[in-house]
């Protein structure tokens, strides 16, 4: 898949470092949070949510700051539809 993503033609030139496979991986954590299903009226449920911790993170180091990125799905999608591999 690495070498089809090569063969795309981009406006800026990517450099190799982003296809090398990371030595210091962070990790994935699921977390559930309270929300509504809109379809049902005022219908509480809990939802899931992943959050990615960057390598070395420490919940108890407060003075370390992160950058933050939210990506979210749509209103009909699932979090599965984000992290689905599609061939190029």
């Amino acid at each position: 898949m690495i070498n089809k993503i090569r063969e795309i033609e981009f406006i800026n030139k990517i450099s190799d470092l982003y296809f090398k496979k990371a030595n210091n991986k962070g990790t994935v954590i699921q977390v559930f949070y309270d929300s509504v299903d809109y379809t049902v009226k005022n219908k509480k449920i809990t939802k899931p949510a992943y959050v990615y911790l960057p390598f070395g993170y420490n919940k108890n180091h407060h003075h370390i700051k992160y950058n933050i990125l939210y990506l979210m799905h749509g209103w009909s999608m699932q979090v599965i539809f984000l992290t689905v591999k599609k061939e190029i």
